[in-house]
């Protein structure tokens, strides 16, 4: 499913989470709890697809953990992290990511 743009600013605050969890589904993300309560959550995503078949994901959101749903399907996924608190959950290993850096 092409997913160009989503932003949770179309949804009452209430529905965000479901909304963005939702979002994620659609490109094999899962979100995880917020790790932080506070002012409500906001995200965007903006994701296209290259000539090569490769799913570009740009997401800018809330702190929050992110599992990729592989399945056990093979997949390669490079992730560039730009800004904020981000924790990866691959294979059952959680790994905090730094600000630039590329896994």
């Amino acid at each position: 499913m092409e997913l160009p743009r989503f932003t949770t600013e179309s949804y009452a605050e209430v529905d965000r989470l479901r909304a963005w969890s939702e979002a994620l589904d659609r490109l094999g993300l899962r979100c995880g709890t917020p790790l932080a309560a506070g002012p409500p959550m906001h995200g965007t995503i903006t994701s296209r697809r290259s000539t090569s078949g490769f799913e570009l994901i740009a997401l800018a959101a809330f702190a929050q953990t992110i599992e990729f749903k592989v399945d056990g399907a093979d997949s390669l996924v490079i992730v560039l992290h730009l800004d904020g608190g981000v924790t990866l959950v691959a294979d059952g290993v959680r790994a905090q990511v730094a600000t630039g850096d590329i896994m």
